[in-house]
This record gives structure tokens, C-alpha cells and sequence, in this order.
């Protein structure tokens, strides 16, 4: 196995075989300069136990190759960047969306602007009452979950974090056939292709998958990124490194 470093990525290639090890700040107990001495020592023959982002990486150099499977876009940012990118051409009817910064007459007005079905993900930012006064406005079936609201909402679906939404950079590989959401960390097409290679290798149950982040994702590895189209994300046979 050999590694280097680009930017905020640790690219790992073995046997002409490529993935990366990133872990997110804020998100991950291990830093960058973790993950490199943790992959330094595995060089000399250290066997674990290992990082999170580390264990997923590895993973990554023996994953099998999945051509494209269904997503969620991922959105992100400003009241106009977020209905900017919830009507372009992506071809998928479900969203994350991230509410935890906004207050809720916003919040309100985009979910009402957007035409597909949300994931709202409120990072435990929301007081009760505001999650209860927002979903008094909603119908739950506008809402597949509501991620991380800080209490129950009764009739709508909840998901979080430290259950089943699952992203393996921070959290390290899953269970066989454990009943999660796989989701994304800001990886690049590499670690994208990775988490939906998990669908195969540990038998995750069929879900739409939330890693359409790649607009968020400025630093990506390869010269031939993953494509949003139809409501999936597609992966190339083979990676061109940047």
C-alpha cells in the first residue's frame, strides 16, 4: 500500500486499486495527521485497532466496483443556493436538507419551494417547540425523516447520527446487513463510490443513499468524477487521478 497527502485527502493506491482516507473536522475523533501516522504504522505492521476514516480506507483498496446506484441530493447553503440547486437537472425526487443554522420562517419558506421529498436534518440546533411548530406545518409525507430533531415528533419518520444514518468515514464500516442510511462525509468520488460499494459487500438493505454531495466537494481526486443523472450516481470503471 502507498499514500500520500493532497490537501485535506490522504489517497491511498495498492495494486492499482485507489481510495482515501478523509477524515471530517468536527465530525471524526482522529485528525488528518492521525490517519497518516496511523497509515505509517500499519506500513511497519501495525494491525489496528484502527481510525474510523483509516478502517474505511483500507476497506476501500479491496471494495468491489458498483456502476451506479440511488441517491439523495445534499443541500446546503443560502435560501438561493438551496432552491437554486433543489430545481436543477439532478433526476432524484428526494433531498437532505440542512435546517440546523436557519430559524423557522425560513425554514418554512424553502420547504414549501422545494419540489421532492426531504430528509430535514437539524444537527440538534432546534429547540423542541420550534420542531413541533415547523412539522404543524407540514404533512409527513413531504418529510421521509426528520434527522437529529432533538425530540419525537409523533407521525413523522426520525433518524440520526448516532443510529442509522451511518457514515462510515466516521464511523468506520458497518455491520453485515445492518438496516442503515448510508451517507456521505464529504468524500470524493472515490470514498462516494466506496460507501456504495458497501451496498454489496455488506449486504445493506436497497435505500436511496445520501452522497450527493459532490457540489459541496470542490477538492475531488480524479479527473473523471462521479455523475449525477436519473435520479442515480454513476461511477466510471476506472479513476484518473488528478
Amino acid at each position: 500500500m502507498q499514500f500520500e497527502q493532497r490537501g485535506s485527502r490522504i489517497l491511498l493506491e495498492e495494486n492499482g486499486r485507489y481510495s482515501e482516507v478523509s477524515p471530517l473536522p468536527g465530525w471524526n475523533r482522529e485528525s488528518l495527521d492521525d490517519a497518516l501516522a496511523q497509515l505509517k504504522a500499519i506500513q511497519n505492521g501495525y494491525k489496528g485497532p484502527l481510525y474510523p476514516s483509516v478502517a474505511f480506507g483500507l476497506y476501500g483498496l479491496t471494495a468491489p466496483h458498483i456502476s451506479c446506484v440511488p441517491y439523495a441530493l445534499f443541500l446546503s447553503g443560502t435560501p438561493d443556493e438551496v432552491l437554486q440547486a433543489a430545481v436543477a437537472l439532478h433526476g432524484t425526487h428526494v433531498a437532505k436538507l440542512k435546517v440546523g443554522h436557519w430559524d423557522l420562517p425560513t425554514t418554512l419558506s424553502v420547504i414549501r419551494s422545494i419540489p421532492l421529498k426531504l430528509r430535514l436534518d437539524f444537527n440538534l440546533r432546534w429547540t423542541p417547540n420550534n420542531v413541533f411548530e415547523l412539522c404543524s406545518h407540514l404533512s409527513p409525507d413531504q418529510i421521509e425523516f426528520l434527522e437529529d430533531p432533538g425530540c419525537t415528533v409523533p407521525g413523522f419518520a426520525h433518524a440520526s447520527d448516532s443510529t442509522n444514518v451511518w457514515k462510515p468515514t466516521v464511523r468506520g464500516l458497518p455491520s453485515q446487513g445492518a438496516s442503515i442510511i448510508l451517507s456521505s462525509a464529504m468524500e470524493s468520488s472515490i470514498g462516494l463510490h466506496n460507501i456504495a460499494a458497501l451496498t454489496l459487500s455488506h449486504h445493506i438493505p436497497p435505500h436511496i443513499l445520501g452522497i450527493g454531495t459532490l457540489t459541496h466537494t470542490p477538492d475531488d481526486l480524479v479527473q473523471n468524477p462521479a455523475t449525477y443523472k436519473d435520479g442515480h450516481i454513476h461511477f466510471p470503471t476506472e479513476w484518473k487521478i488528478c
